[in-house]
């Protein structure tokens, strides 16, 4: 598995975004949209992705809408002033996924992102190791 973002401030980047301490998490540095590609190496399995996100801490750094692409597929996902994981439901085997954050509350411009899980159950992750 392979994941590339957008943009990263510098210390707020992959291993923030990847990172079980939800005290460190990934700030984009560009303007909207924002995006973050998972690739695969051969066509995987995934049950869900799991964002954590935390508009009491983030505020109008904190996503508000995105649309995750994949298979040719594209889902609308609204989050109204969230607190935790927000899981979307993906239930498909997959090469790419490709979510792009197109809007902020408050019209934020830049995104925090305090995590993100690829799931292949429920229960289960993808760990992904930074090198």
């Amino acid at each position: 598995m392979e994941i590339v973002l957008s943009s990263a401030k510098r210390g707020y980047g992959l291993k923030e975004l990847l990172s079980d301490n939800r005290d460190e998490f990934w700030s984009t540095d560009d303007s909207l949209p924002h995006s973050i590609t998972i690739s695969f190496l051969r066509k995987t399995y995934v049950h869900s992705l799991g964002f954590i996100l935390s508009y009491a801490l983030d505020e109008s750094y904190t996503p508000e809408n995105l649309i995750i692409h994949f298979n040719k597929q594209a889902i609308k996902q609204c989050f109204s002033e969230p607190e935790g994981e927000k899981t979307v439901l993906i239930d498909s085997f997959v090469f790419d996924i490709h979510i792009v954050i197109i809007g902020n509350h408050s019209d934020g411009k830049d995104s925090h992102v305090r995590g993100l899980n690829v799931k292949t159950s429920p229960t289960e992750e993808i760990r992904y190791n930074i090198k």
